[in-house]
């Protein structure tokens, strides 16, 4: 069974354990001012760049250069995704081909769960398992956030996206872990528009705890 309570609590030990390394406290309102944050003792505003979302689950993406890029423009937001959406790279609707950060080449796709010993996922290579977590995922996160915290970004993470269709223009939940195609758990007989419904639940039924410190070589 997906534990995505479990996943989500795995996320939030990992980043806060980066906060209170650093004794930092989370991004608030300003108390004077809530037209303003507050982030680590200071009235901030958060400025981003339009970068896509890719910097954690595409291992080609240098999210150390990004950063420094980010903190020398003055910039303090980012934002990242865990694997649950991405783009091809010969998607038609998507430009950039294999230049884009969030369409990542084939074999280079780094997901939350670890892959099976079962060829067959839609982009290349090995069908995942949804039973074990890919510690190499979590590894990549947590230096990413550490470097961010290190020059004061923010780090936006989005559990949840919206996937925009199934067609082979939006082909987005073609590439989900959580498609029943691309898994051997046989999780996901939906339409890309229940991903995120809790009416069915379509990903715990009858399926046994994921462990969140469990793995596969």
């Amino acid at each position: 069974m997906i534990k995505t309570l479990a996943f989500v609590a795995y996320l939030f030990t990992l980043t806060s354990r980066a906060a209170d390394t650093a004794t930092l406290k989370p991004l608030g309102l300003h108390s004077e001012n809530p037209h303003y944050f507050l982030f680590r003792g200071k009235p901030t505003v958060l400025i981003a760049s339009g970068e896509h979302y890719g910097a954690v689950l595409n291992q080609d993406f240098n999210y150390r250069m990004y950063l420094e890029t980010m903190k020398a423009e003055g910039m303090n937001l980012t934002r990242t995704v865990p694997g649950t959406s991405l783009e091809s790279t010969n998607a038609g609707t998507y430009r950039g081909g294999d230049q884009n950060t969030f369409a990542p080449r084939p074999g280079r796709f780094l997901a939350p769960w670890a892959r099976s010993d079962t060829p067959g996922y839609f982009y290349g290579g090995n069908k995942f398992d949804l039973d074990h977590w890919n510690e190499g995922f979590f590894q990549r996160l947590k230096d990413f956030v550490s470097m961010a915290s290190e020059r004061g970004i923010i780090v936006e993470f989005n559990l949840f996206y919206v996937l925009y269709g199934d067609g082979p223009e939006f082909g987005k939940w073609n590439l989900h872990p959580l498609n029943a195609r691309n898994n051997v758990n046989n999780v996901g007989h939906v339409r890309f528009i229940a991903t995120t419904r809790l009416t069915n639940r379509p990903w715990s039924r009858g399926r046994r705890p994921c462990s969140a410190s469990s793995s596969r070589s």
